[in-house]
């Protein structure tokens, strides 16, 4: 393994392997808690870990992408550790924050049922901008488009359905990856 090529390969081999694992099932596990795990009836728990879970997506990428990418380009294991050791750091400690509220949240439960339009389409508009950090904005739509059809399975068959769907969807969105 010390000739430099071989290293080279190796690097390459385990990175497409950790992309595909994060991609086709990692990922969509992690956005499904984040951006539709509260769209349904009020639920403070829901509430607070979707919350927590989307606000430390977009710090943790966020942090990923200006300071830690640079120290992670050649070791996998930093970068598997800055990226999701932040986003559930941060989220653990969102969470934790909510929890002194709520009696403040639960303030909210009117709004929650009688405006769910308001809070589906805001889920999706979520997580359309966390897809545009590492996607052209031409994709706007179509990644807008896939929120709203996991929204609207998520609400119609179920939590787990929409999981499901979004693997399905991130493996024939991924197959130029798994090709290659």
């Amino acid at each position: 393994m010390s000739n430099p090529i071989n290293r080279l390969i190796y690097l390459t081999s385990e990175w497409k392997t950790w992309n595909i694992f994060h991609v086709i099932l990692l990922s969509p596990i992690l956005e499904e808690f984040s951006y539709r795990y509260a769209l349904s009836s009020f639920n403070i728990t829901r509430i607070k870990i979707s919350l927590s879970l989307i606000l430390s997506f977009h710090i943790s990428y966020l942090l990923y992408f200006y300071k830690f990418h640079q120290l992670c380009e050649v070791n996998l294991v930093l970068h598997v550790l800055s990226l999701y050791g932040t986003i559930f750091f941060v989220a653990i400690v969102l969470f934790l924050i909510m929890s002194l509220f709520n009696k403040q949240l639960a303030m909210f439960e009117n709004k929650w049922n009688t405006h769910p339009m308001v809070i589906f389409y805001l889920s999706a508009v979520l997580f359309t901008i966390y897809h545009v950090y590492n996607m052209s904005v031409l994709f706007f739509l179509s990644i807008f488009a896939g929120a709203v059809i996991f929204g609207y399975t998520r609400i119609r068959l179920g939590f787990g359905y929409v999981i499901v769907l979004h693997v399905l969807w991130n493996i024939v969105s991924s197959f130029r990856l798994l090709m290659s």
